[in-house]
């Protein structure tokens, strides 16, 4: 486990900066995201990432709650 937990602690800023580089992945997961969740509903965010998707849908008004991959006081969420 703590061979995926390295990895993909060190990935949140590659794969923010990636989705400014590449932005399609982005911009089509946000218009389904918009399409399909209720206005104000509840996310759960299994995994965590880098925060991206989580800032748009704190701006749209969703409530999130993330749970992480890792369980370590060292390491901090990059949101």
């Amino acid at each position: 486990m703590d061979s995926v937990v390295d990895y993909y602690t060190g990935f949140g800023e590659k794969e923010w900066s990636r989705l400014e580089r590449e932005p399609i992945e982005y911009l089509v997961n946000t218009h389904y995201i918009a399409q399909y969740l209720p206005e104000g509903g509840h996310i759960l965010d299994n995994g965590a990432g880098p925060g991206k998707y989580a800032m748009m849908l704190a701006e749209k008004g969703f409530w999130k709650t993330s749970i992480p991959l890792w369980n370590r006081s060292d390491l901090k969420p990059w949101i």
